[in-house]
């Protein structure tokens, strides 16, 4: 429920992680979990808001892991959460992290919706 003039926030893992381009048979073992029901791109997402009355208003990507994870999966073929592998320091992971938002392979995705009531629902 929403005021009239309220915005809903969605968050989500990105279907379009960067770790399904570098690790196409390991990472969606990995990112296939019962923890989620459902698993959305920016284009799914956009289609579940519209059917559901909502209109997009922003979109934001935001990649909460450094280039040493990125490194420790292409090496270990598994997640290695927030450890550091040492010569990647703040600065390349600054970047990563930003070229990961940039380029919409972050790990996770925002929507902020406004409500669309006179769409109505597409079925």
């Amino acid at each position: 429920m929403l005021v009239a003039d309220g915005r809903l926030v969605i968050s989500t893992p990105n279907r379009n992680d960067i770790l399904f381009d570098l690790l196409p048979d390991e990472f969606p073992e990995f990112f296939y979990r019962v923890v989620h029901r459902w698993y959305f791109n920016v284009e799914s997402l956009r289609i579940c808001a519209e059917r559901a009355g909502f209109k997009l208003e922003r979109v934001c990507f935001v990649h909460r892991f450094g280039m040493s994870n990125a490194f420790a999966w292409l090496r270990d073929r598994k997640p290695s959460g927030l450890a550091r592998l040492s010569g990647i320091d703040i600065a390349a992971d600054a970047f990563w992290k930003g070229y990961m938002e940039k380029s919409g392979k972050s790990d996770c995705l925002y929507k902020l919706l406004k409500p669309d009531f006179g769409a109505g629902s597409k079925e």
